[in-house]
């Protein structure tokens, strides 16, 4: 049951604490500090890439209860925002964001789903169908085009838009399906066909929704 196993945590962390050797007051002392804190509100992603970080937002408040905030990565940008906030980085920035963290903020840190196994599998190749490929994400269109050219599709068949552009729509009604990331599927021409690819990977989606969960409900069982 639920006591039980919070009564075996708060044994084993007296049983730890006694083997530093500090005052039971002062281990008091510090446990009375963290009951006193607040829970957490909302999640911080930090993330230094402005489109990427846009497109992890909005994938994260479509699967999370808790608001999302974001920033960059530098520390005069993230450092006064980490009160009451869970700190989220993608996996290739976390030890050097984690560096400037306390030792007590547990940064997550977050997997990208592999873009090769996965546009593999949505798009065999289709001779004569034009395929668009659409994201503000600059690396996204470049795997997008590494990939396609591997699985027979024909270059001159491909329309690629860089959705940072005024004009990156044109052409697009004219394909048979557009692979794009979640934020630009919804601006999008009307009629056109999203394939949206989920940057996030699936293990990062539910430990997401598990901290989600636990914050909200720190009775209810996992996800």
């Amino acid at each position: 049951s639920s006591p039980l196993i919070l009564d075996q945590l708060i044994a084993n962390f007296f049983r730890e604490a006694r083997k530093t050797g500090e005052p039971v007051a002062t281990v008091r002392e510090r446990l009375q500090h963290w009951l006193d804190m607040q829970p957490p509100s909302h999640f911080l992603l930090i993330e230094p890439r402005e489109e990427l970080r846009r497109i992890v937002t909005h994938e994260m408040r479509q699967a999370l209860t808790l608001p999302i905030k974001s920033c960059g990565s530098r520390k005069q940008e993230f450092l006064p925002l980490l009160d009451g906030a869970i700190p989220v980085a993608l996996a290739r920035n976390a030890e050097q964001i984690a560096k400037s963290l306390s030792q007590a903020s547990d940064l997550i840190a977050l997997t990208i789903r592999s873009v090769p196994s996965s546009l593999s599998e949505w798009l065999p190749s289709r001779s004569g169908a034009l395929v668009g490929i659409a994201s503000g994400w600059p690396e996204f269109l470049k795997l997008a085009r590494t990939v396609l050219l591997a699985a027979g599709f024909d270059k001159e068949a491909l329309v690629f838009r860089d959705a940072r552009h005024p004009k990156w729509r044109r052409g697009l009604q004219q394909t048979a399906a557009v692979v794009c990331d979640s934020v630009t599927a919804e601006h999008l021409p009307r009629n056109c066909r999203p394939i949206v690819f989920s940057v996030l990977s699936d293990a990062s989606r539910r430990e997401l929704q598990q901290y989600d969960n636990f914050v909200r409900n720190p009775l209810a069982p996992a996800l």
